[in-house]
């Protein structure tokens, strides 16, 4: 079949027409719809056989078509040019020489593709995108370009052969300058990677900014408007985090949306402005293990509807209070399984029902202690201490040779407690140290002219209670408990379980009714020396020695994993030796502690203004770029956070003073930026 050839124009009768020109030349075709190809796996499909061209125009009536750049010898590659600037800058690098391509297509006035033949020193060209240099993009594998005789989608004019002789090979001269390109693309591109080499994508709070900036660049690079829309896109796709709203980033590049003042000015973007607030995306934490043994039966036969990792620990921390001084670990005879453990979670979630479901179960196990609710003062809570040893010893209650005095503080607000802990001109509460001295010993005292001295020796103290995200934070201001002091004390525990709903699902009494004896007899046992298998303890050995342990929210941890194999081997019914699959969930059940203490803990403050430091802080570490005071307030909540604006400013302007946080430029609204720098 003869080839049909261009007319004095450089058009055709129709796009298969210009497809089998192309073909004739060598360079695989494709059917596309507009620019796009109607198929997957496009690359390989490409075909220079007519009649296959011809079945394609039959079954996509209508359609357009592409020429396939294939990296091989005798295959093509094509340039791909946006700008006449391109020649221009070529020529002015390469002073005495111009591209020599002997095939070019027209796209429109001074736009178009080169087409060159592969040879042997360019088959290590790599293709170049139309967002990594300015006003061109080389198509070297797997790419293609709309083929003449194709209409242009958006103007509706037809693509045209401008030099229509078959494409001969790149100059040595054009080859070094796409190299040259190609490295200038690579370097840019490094600030766009990680640490570790991964492909950094800019997160959709921060997205609208970036696309507008984007666009910019490439209205003031002189690429043609028709095209900008779909490199926009393309920019985004390889740029920023899915999913991408096309047809909001096509709105964005549109040129009634981008004026220029006088020939030569700047584009200046001039359509709706949208705000770039940080989405508040919930931290993912590890999963919460489920732990072996009789408490875990008990767990899940109590109220289902209440999250597991409340109850389970709700029962932990009960357990271990009823074997403390009596349960050991190892020769470490020091540890005691007792736990400070605070539900951290919003309202609705389960946190009071566990604590009290827990709580009446609990008076099951025929085991003596205090609960109390609320405690004003360090010498109120001697007090208790000395009253619940007083009534052992009277009632001779307790399997312990010598009686021990336990006692559970379980508020339902943890808020509450450490307000009254907190040390003030006006109050010299003791009752924070006298919490943080309980949790590593047995011994407290008081003295006062009405009751004298008093003094204990076996006080067993644990602590359950619960507290909002924001509660959680405010409770811990004023106290100089951080990570190090009380605050490293404490188990943080959450969910990521559906609110509580209202029809609940009732306790499985037949389990429950079943396990009670169990778990009672395990309850009044004597006492247990846990231990752990050889492979257990080079399990524990190498995943704590794993890294450095330098964090903050690390702390006491290998303390807290010891405490909680006490609670595992005392609570199975045949064997009190740690083997591997009980490490696995302490290690499992440390790590998610750990992400916990990380997402909600907060450094030592004393004032509302030190906290916003804090949380500005912790804002700009994170979010890893610039942005304005607006963005800052937001990500910080300084409208829902104790004391509001007023610390919130009085916090960024100490930061800015002390150059914690430095000016960076400035956003399209002309608003500041800021970035953190320790």
């Amino acid at each position: 079949m003869p080839v049909i050839l261009p007319d004095a124009n450089g058009c055709f009768a129709v796009p298969a027409d210009g497809a089998k020109f192309m073909a004739s030349l060598g360079i695989p075709q494709i059917p596309l719809r507009g620019k796009r190809p109607f198929f997957n796996e496009w690359p390989t499909k490409g075909s220079t056989d007519f009649a296959q061209i011809d079945r394609w125009a039959a079954e996509f009536v209508g359609c357009n078509f592409g020429s396939v750049a294939k990296r091989s010898l005798g295959g093509h590659f094509a340039l791909e040019v946006d700008s006449v600037d391109v020649r221009a800058t070529y020529q002015k690098e390469n002073p005495g020489y111009d591209f020599t391509a002997s095939l070019i297509i027209q796209s429109g006035a001074g736009r178009g593709h080169r087409w060159y033949l592969f040879a042997e020193d360019s088959l290590s060209l790599q293709n170049i995108g139309q967002e990594d240099a300015a006003g061109f993009s080389l198509r070297v594998d797997n790419e293609q370009c709309v083929s003449p005789g194709s209409i242009h989608p958006e103007r509706g004019t037809q693509y045209s052969v401008v030099v229509g002789n078959a494409p001969t090979v790149a100059s040595c001269q054009e080859i070094a300058w796409f190299r040259t390109k190609k490295s200038q693309a690579q370097e840019i591109k490094k600030a766009q990677v990680d640490e570790n080499g991964k492909r950094v994508l800019i997160r959709h709070g921060a997205m609208y900014d970036a696309l507008i900036s984007q666009a910019g660049k490439l209205w003031n690079s002189g690429f043609s408007p028709d095209k900008i829309p779909d490199m926009l896109v393309d920019w985004a796709e390889q740029n920023c985090e899915q999913p991408i709203d096309e047809n909001k980033v096509r709105s964005y590049a549109r040129g009634s949306n981008w004026k220029q003042g006088e020939p030569g000015a700047a584009w200046v973007y001039f359509g709706s402005y949208e705000s770039t607030e940080e989405p508040t995306v919930e931290e993912k934490l590890p999963e919460f293990p489920r732990l072996g043994g009789a408490l875990t039966e008990l767990a899940e036969a109590i109220c289902p509807d209440i999250p597991y990792e409340f109850k389970i620990m709700a029962l932990i921390t009960h357990w271990g209070l009823i074997r403390s001084g009596l349960d050991t670990f190892e020769d470490e005879t020091h540890l005691q399984p007792r736990f400070y453990t605070c539900f951290v979670k919003e309202p609705g979630y389960g946190k009071t029902a566990a604590i009290n479901e827990i709580r009446k179960a609990a008076e099951l196990f025929c085991v003596h202690y205090s609960c109390m609710s609320s405690v004003d003062s360090g010498p109120a809570l001697v007090d208790e201490f000395s009253d619940v040893l007083t009534n052992a010893s009277l009632s001779g209650i307790g399997t312990e040779v010598k009686p021990l005095a336990r006692v559970l503080l379980d508020p339902d607000e943890m808020t509450d407690l450490l307000e009254k802990a907190k040390v003030t001109q006006q109050s010299k509460n003791s009752l924070g140290s006298e919490l943080l001295k309980l949790y590593e010993t047995n011994r407290t005292g008081n003295r006062s002219r009405k009751a004298g001295k008093s003094q204990v020796d076996v006080a067993h103290l644990a602590i359950l209670g619960g507290a909002t995200p924001e509660g959680y934070e405010r409770m811990w201001i004023g106290t100089g408990s951080g990570s190090t002091g009380l605050q490293s004390r404490f188990v943080t525990i959450t969910t990521v379980a559906p609110k509580m709903p209202i029809d609940k699902t009732p306790t499985n009494s037949k389990a429950f009714d079943r396990l009670i004896p169990l778990i009672h007899k395990l309850a009044n046992r004597g006492p247990q020396n846990i231990r752990m298998d050889e492979r257990a303890r080079t399990m524990f050995r190498t995943w704590w020695t794993s890294s450095t342990r330098e964090k903050a929210c690390e702390i006491r941890i290998e303390d807290m994993v010891k405490r909680l194999l006490i609670v595992l081997g005392g609570t199975n019914e045949d064997d009190t030796l740690i083997d591997e699959d009980i490490m696995d969930q302490a290690i499992r059940w440390a790590e998610y502690i750990i992400a916990c203490r990380e997402k909600f803990n907060v450094a030592d403050s004393y004032t509302y203004t030190q906290a916003f430091e804090g949380a500005i802080r912790r804002v700009g570490i994170k979010a890893k770029r610039s942005m304005s005071q607006n963005q800052y307030r937001r990500l910080t909540h300084a409208d829902s956070r104790p004391g509001g604006y007023g610390p919130f400013i009085q916090a960024w302007r100490n930061m800015i003073a002390v150059g914690e946080l430095i000016e960076d430029g400035a956003n399209r609204q002309s608003s500041k930026l800021f970035r953190h720098q320790l």
